[in-house]
């Protein structure tokens, strides 16, 4: 399989090249300037505080770590100061770790990874494909394992086996549920170095690419104004298509 160099994803070299250009435009110059106090926040403070008794705590920090780690990326890439860096690295060691990703099966007490791809799972598997998409050539053998194999145990692993048989749940091709975009299209992000860095698990690649046209030929028509097209994550799965 031929693969663009990283970054590959929406976010490419050169709108990581244009960050790094002072602007004269001044809503550029008060975004880049609430970056950097952002980004200088959560490398002071690395608390991500969500009510752990509130409705799906688990998608509310996963969406807070996302924030954190996009943030930490643009500045990395905007200055190249490594602390940066190396916070994202802490921020996803941290993911790969949690017991639970998703608000659903901590409620049943279930913690295998594979029990369940909800919405929590794709906004975390688009926060690990934008991470190593854009930190891949200032990451050690040893991080570069790291997103690995979380990819592979909580992100691909969990997704394939709940969908990669006769049995699918039930947003996987359902145009009109965001669902659709956050999960298929979380997926899809974390598919990002499927041939030469996740390991090879038979049936993937086949699931994978059949999974893709299927989100992508389900959110068609859906319109602005329907749930289906309405999350971020839609711009990964249709800016991901890597293989």
């Amino acid at each position: 399989m031929n693969l663009a160099a990283h970054p590959r994803l929406y976010i490419g070299a050169e709108h990581y090249r244009r960050v790094q250009q002072p602007s004269d435009i001044p809503i550029l110059d008060a975004a880049a300037r609430r970056v950097t106090a952002l980004a200088k926040q959560f490398l002071a403070d690395p608390t991500i505080v969500v009510d752990e008794t509130g409705h799906n705590y688990h998608l509310i920090r996963a969406r807070r770590m996302q924030t954190r780690v996009v943030t930490l990326l643009a500045e990395f890439r905007r200055t190249g100061d490594r602390r940066y860096r190396d916070a994202i690295v802490a921020d996803i060691r941290r993911v790969s770790e949690w017991e639970y990703w998703s608000w659903i099966t901590w409620r049943q007490n279930d913690a295998r990874p594979e029990a369940i791809f909800d919405l929590s799972y794709g906004e975390n598997s688009a926060t690990l494909a934008l991470a190593f998409d854009g930190l891949r050539e200032d990451l050690t053998d040893a991080e570069v394992e790291l997103f690995v194999e979380t990819a592979s145990r909580r992100s691909l692993g969990p997704y394939l086996h709940v969908n990669g048989g006769e049995k699918k749940q039930g947003y996987y091709r359902k145009p009109d549920t965001n669902w659709n975009t956050v999960c298929n299209g979380g997926r899809a992000c974390s598919r990002w170095r499927w041939g030469t860095c996740v390991r090879s698990r038979s049936g993937w690649s086949h699931s994978w690419r059949r999974g893709s046209r299927r989100s992508s030929s389900s959110s068609r028509g859906t319109g602005p104004g329907r749930r289906g097209s309405g999350t971020g994550t839609t711009a990964c799965a249709t800016g991901s298509c890597i293989s």
